[in-house]
């Protein structure tokens, strides 16, 4: 009865070493690029950490003793000057974003040139401002579109938030939409159920599995295409890479102020598409 709406998060840092060996060729690199898992001994982070490892072996990068830094912020220079001193070439940050922001900030006191990737809570417009300049490149997962996108599905999205924001003064995190997007599943699933002339667990389940490459009505270009099975309920295995643009953003400053003077933004950079392999299954 799980259906998860975006890539698992497995699949998702495997977009993200998809990415990094692309940035890695086309910036004409021919050794191995190095590679590291860094995030706190705990489940959330860990859940991803042995099928991402085992696929950037599968890639070519020669993969490094992880890095532990805690889910609490606190002093990460001694993570800091580790990567300086292996001298890594793509970093994974597997926690979540308050955390994540303070490691960023650190490390680009210390001039580190680690690249970093970020997992999908681990990184959004609120770090990117928390961050500031630090969050600057910063790769990471995207689940759906963002705010200020103008795909069709916007139209919906907006009229949602509307409902709790008549003003429309709020600025909506990537969050919020990847949200709406898990919803409207829900909501055509149910829709599907009552069709079919009853509403239970059970029938909402079976209408899941209907569709496939499905997205939601009214969220065109908004969701990504989805398709769960009953043996596989890997509903999305398109990964959207997007890289952060940040430029002397005042963090006293509003999210939509900053989007609009263009001291924040992100970018488009990259679609991993991930193959359904049969020992990736709940890896």
């Amino acid at each position: 009865y799980s259906f998860f709406y975006g890539p698992s998060y497995s699949d998702a840092c495997r977009g993200l070493l998809e990415w990094a060996k692309d940035d890695w060729q086309r910036r004409g690199r021919t050794t191995a690029p190095s590679y590291v898992h860094m995030g706190d001994s705990h489940p959330y982070p860990d859940s991803p950490k042995a099928a991402c490892e085992a696929y950037a072996d599968e890639l070519g990068f020669t993969v490094e003793q992880a890095i532990v830094f805690s889910l609490i912020p606190e002093d990460f220079s001694r993570q800091c000057e580790t990567l300086k001193q292996r001298k890594i070439n793509y970093a994974f940050l597997a926690n979540l974003d308050k955390s994540v922001s303070s490691l960023l900030q650190q490390c680009a006191d210390r001039a580190v040139a680690t690249q970093f990737m970020a997992n999908v809570w681990g990184f959004d417009e609120n770090v990117m401002r928390e961050a500031g300049d630090a969050a600057n490149g910063v790769v990471w997962v995207m689940g759906a579109t963002h705010w200020n996108s103008s795909h069709p599905g916007m139209y919906t999205v907006r009229q949602i938030s509307m409902m709790s924001d008549p003003e429309q003064s709020k600025y909506r995190s990537v969050h919020y939409i990847r949200g709406v997007c898990s919803m409207f599943y829900l909501k055509e699933a149910i829709e599907i159920a009552a069709q079919r002339g009853s509403i239970s667990g059970s029938t909402i389940k079976a209408a899941m599995y209907e569709k496939s490459n499905w997205v939601p009505l009214g969220l065109e270009g908004v969701c990504r295409p989805a398709s769960w099975s009953q043996d596989d309920h890997r509903g999305v295995t398109e990964v959207l890479i997007y890289r952060a643009n940040v430029s002397n953003a005042d963090t006293a400053r509003s999210l939509e102020d900053l989007f609009l003077e263009q001291k924040l933004s992100m970018t488009h950079v990259f679609t991993a598409n991930i193959p359904r392999r049969p020992d990736w299954l709940g890896f």
